[in-house]
């Protein structure tokens, strides 16, 4: 696989992406376990680990990875133990709200450098509780380049992720695949 800066040099300045309201989009079952979309020109590819990227080939965007994780709860979990897992006090920059369908969503910024380039991220941590001992949390990055995260494109194709990644749903039992 290519790192993600090789992936991020494909993706040249000039390109005009289309992302806007009239964007067809494709859905996603990730592991199963997750459902979400995405633009239907992007490509999928699983990592090792389970983790999956996704990207526009013609290099109209950024690259979304998402990790995806089940761990189970020393005590009974509760509506707030997803808000408890997507609070991170070290960042008090981000944004963190319970969703209409009891989810929990942490939402981000970074900026860093990968192998020599600077690139910004977006980050989106969605939580939920799987009754009565279990968690799941999918952890979604974007990243461009840094010159190019304040571009429209860029910019509306963020705000898609976005709206995306908060009407995501999970199964609601461990085994069960989401509606």
């Amino acid at each position: 696989m290519k790192s993600l800066a090789a992936l991020l040099v494909l993706a040249p300045a000039a390109c005009s992406g289309q992302i806007g309201p009239t964007t067809q989009l494709q859905e996603i079952s990730h592991q199963g376990v997750l459902r979400f979309r995405v633009p239907s020109a992007w490509s999928a590819q699983l990592r090792d680990g389970g983790g999956a990227v996704y990207w526009d080939p013609s290099g109209n965007s950024g690259v979304l990875r998402l990790d995806l994780l089940t761990f189970n709860k020393s005590g009974d979990v509760t509506e707030d133990s997803a808000l408890e897992v997507v609070s991170h006090p070290e960042k008090p920059d981000s944004r963190i709200g319970r969703l209409e369908n009891g989810n929990a969503l942490a939402e981000y910024e970074e900026s860093t450098k990968e192998d020599g380039e600077a690139i910004h991220l977006w980050f989106w941590e969605l939580a939920s509780v799987v009754p009565p001992r279990h968690l799941r949390l999918a952890i979604f990055s974007y990243t461009v380049i840094a010159r190019e995260a304040a571009l429209p494109r860029t910019l509306r194709t963020v705000a898609l992720l976005r709206s995306e990644i908060a009407a995501a749903t999970f199964a609601p039992e461990l085994g069960v695949l989401p509606p």
